[in-house]
């Protein structure tokens, strides 16, 4: 939200495409080797900052979402092997 030290919303585009007014930034570990995993942005458009224990809460996510990232990586390689399969 800027009070934090970190970036402010008008240098961030996907904030000003978004209207975010507070957000928070995850880094997710790479999926594969050399792969990015991405990042996980969680943003809110009211103006109330994020709080520790809604910061907390999100990052207890960050383990399920690596998991989703590795199955739909796998599920890819397959389908490329079996173009057919569904």
């Amino acid at each position: 939200d800027g009070s934090s030290g970190g970036m402010k919303a008008a240098e961030c585009p996907v904030m000003l495409a978004e209207k975010l007014t507070a957000a928070i930034a995850f880094a997710l570990p790479p999926v594969r080797q050399r792969i990015p995993g991405g990042v996980l942005l969680v943003g809110r458009r009211t103006g109330r900052p994020f709080g520790v224990q809604e910061i907390g809460e999100a990052a207890a996510l960050l383990p399920n979402i690596h998991q989703l990232l590795q199955s739909s990586r796998s599920e890819e390689q397959t389908s490329e092997v079996y173009p057919d399969s569904y």
